[in-house]
């Protein structure tokens, strides 16, 4: 988040599968996201969340920030 922090200007759009019984079963997987802990990542690093939903049927989640200026 320091990295896109630095280098996004405008708006960051954030895709992730969302937790579930099924994404632990995947050993590449370290931890799920929530929507509301991406929101709160957005906060804690000068995002504005605009947008959040579940995508379905895809089993992701979206959430759309803008910078905080």
């Amino acid at each position: 988040m320091k990295k896109i922090n630095g280098i996004c200007n405008k708006k960051l759009i954030t895709i992730a599968p969302r937790p579930s019984y099924k994404f632990w079963n995947v050993p590449s997987h370290i931890r799920p996201y929530t929507i509301k802990a991406v929101k709160k990542l957005y906060l804690l690093y000068g995002f504005k969340p605009i947008f959040s939903a579940n995508l379905f049927p895809t089993k992701s989640l979206i959430v759309i920030g803008k910078k905080i200026k």
